[in-house]
């Protein structure tokens, strides 16, 4: 404030520096797509492709571990408690297969999940 020969003070206005950012930017560089021909084929699905069958064997007796091996590969398959009590069966060769399904004979799809129900020696399937 600056004081007058009056005796008053008068305020005057000094400017006050406002604060200020410069953003620079840096365009990205430039890409370009690149096209590669393929030499090689490309298959085709066709539309009346057949899926490969394959005949289930009978592994009906066998024990599990075998009759997994009899399966795998083409087909898959899940074992099952036979007696109702849904253990699991964690050493196969201990399992004996009492039925399977589907049966044996019929004519599944590659990869197709056979169920193979399972008892311990000695026991009976409900």
């Amino acid at each position: 404030m600056a004081s007058s020969g009056d005796g008053k003070s008068s305020a005057s206005a000094t400017p006050t520096p406002t604060p200020t950012a410069t953003l620079t930017t840096t365009p990205a560089p430039a890409t370009s797509a690149v096209t590669v021909a393929s030499t090689q084929p490309v298959a085709q699905p066709t539309a009346n492709a057949t899926p490969e069958l394959v005949a289930v064997p009978n592994v009906v007796g066998s024990d599990l571990q075998s009759a997994q091996e009899t399966l795998f590969p083409p087909l898959r398959s899940t074992s099952i408690d036979a007696t109702g009590q849904g253990r699991m069966q964690l050493w196969d060769r201990n399992w004996v297969v009492v039925r399977q399904d589907p049966p044996a004979g019929t004519q599944v799809e590659a990869l197709t999940d056979i169920k193979l129900y399972v008892i311990k020696p000695g026991e009976t399937a409900r």
